[in-house]
């Protein structure tokens, strides 16, 4: 029987004792734990969410990370606002199986629940990590208290959504509509952000159908068009090219003023 490569490596370290510790993947200048569950009671103690960094022994991108984006200034800087922990993919394998981790690196923002508010899977550079982490840290104090509410789910839907997470963010979405449905002002509003994280999420069949209820249901002419012009846009996106057509001609002749402004769209 051949052994992948990571069992190999565990293998090894198994036998050796030979666990790779933080200094030796040069990432000293942080101060990260092993010890995951200890992550999360200083995560309810500090009121900081988790930044769990999912590496292997034999991942050559989780060294270059180390090597570069955790040494970056921008992220040692938003890293003060977290609490920071490393998972050994090869010995650590509930935490991989619980998350359902599946690449190397991956980065999963935790809140002290050890519910994910969003991830990144492959190498990230500094520009594309650090604004993220900026983004969870800023609105988490709001998300905690909002994420066991009954009537808050738009809240903790907008910050999956500007964490990254348009799938959580979606879900969230759904229930806030129900909670918003005394209020068909609310309720719609809602809706537009529901369909714009299925979008996101690339889940244009439901999008679209949202977009297009909306686009022939609302009491607002602006936001009839508005739908329009987003489900225009989801069409486009989702490569729906003849339908795209169809939804512009409906903008022409509903509300000719937005044709300008998107008809472009189906020249690219």
């Amino acid at each position: 029987m051949r052994l992948s490569v990571g069992a190999v490596a565990a293998a090894l370290i198994v036998l050796t004792g030979a666990f790779p510790t933080r200094a030796d993947r040069g990432t000293d200048e942080l101060p990260w734990t092993d010890n995951f569950g200890e992550a999360l009671k200083r995560s309810v103690s500090a009121g900081k969410p988790v930044l769990v960094d999912v590496w292997a022994v034999w991942c050559v991108p989780c060294k270059q990370m180390d090597q570069t984006t955790y040494r970056d200034p921008a992220v040692k800087v938003e890293s003060a606002n977290f609490v920071l922990v490393k998972v050994n993919a090869d010995i650590q394998v509930p935490i991989i199986e619980r998350y359902e981790v599946e690449a190397f690196p991956t980065v999963l923002f935790l809140d002290g629940k050890g519910n994910e508010i969003a991830r990144f899977a492959g190498y990230r550079h500094a520009s594309d990590l650090a604004p993220r982490m900026k983004s969870v840290a800023e609105g988490y104090a709001d998300y905690q208290q909002a994420r066991d509410s009954r009537s808050n789910s738009e809240l903790v839907a907008d910050y999956l959504m500007a964490a990254g997470n348009p799938a959580g963010a979606s879900d969230r979405y759904r229930q806030a509509v129900k909670e918003l449905a005394p209020d068909p002002d609310k309720r719609e509003a809602c809706e537009m952000k529901l369909a714009a994280s299925q979008s996101e999420a690339g889940q244009a069949k439901a999008a679209i159908a949202v977009y297009d209820r909306l686009s022939k249901t609302s009491a607002e002419p602006g936001r009839r068009a508005d739908a329009l012009v987003a489900m225009l846009k989801t069409q486009i996106a989702a490569g729906k090219h003849k339908d795209a057509e169809v939804t512009l001609d409906r903008l022409a002749k509903e509300f000719p003023d937005r044709v300008p402004g998107v008809r472009q769209l189906l020249e690219k």
